[in-house]
């Protein structure tokens, strides 16, 4: 439970902001040839770590954000650690990484998120 709540809220701020971002490039799209299309996620590019309490225990989490293969794509690498709670006397890892794309032909960003538990997410 845990882990799908995480991955639900990771899929959704993802997928907006990605739609966001379709709007930006598309506005611009006559106007500037050498327009950055990565200009909207350009603030993320790093590394990220943040602790979390709620109602699925208390975490720690980490990402990476990083354009790869001379920029054409960005990297996005998701690790959260939940502490253990009740009878469960392990922690939880989740581990999960994404690649986002600019499909020039349809002018729209494309997601696609990879988890260690086998499952693959396309936005």
């Amino acid at each position: 439970m845990k882990i799908a709540k995480t991955v639900i809220i990771a899929v959704f701020v993802i997928s907006s902001f990605a739609s966001y971002a379709d709007a930006i490039a598309q506005t611009g799209a006559g106007q500037n040839q050498a327009q950055d299309i990565w200009k909207p996620f350009r603030f993320f590019e790093g590394r990220w770590e943040g602790k979390g309490e709620g109602k699925s225990g208390i975490s720690q989490g980490k990402q990476t954000w990083e354009f790869i293969l001379r920029g054409k794509f960005l990297q996005i690498r998701n690790e959260a650690r939940f502490e253990p709670q009740g009878p469960n006397t392990a922690s939880e890892v989740h581990e999960d990484f994404g690649i986002l794309s600019y499909d020039k032909a349809r002018q729209k960003y494309v997601f696609r998120q990879f988890h260690v538990e086998g499952f693959v997410n396309k936005k």
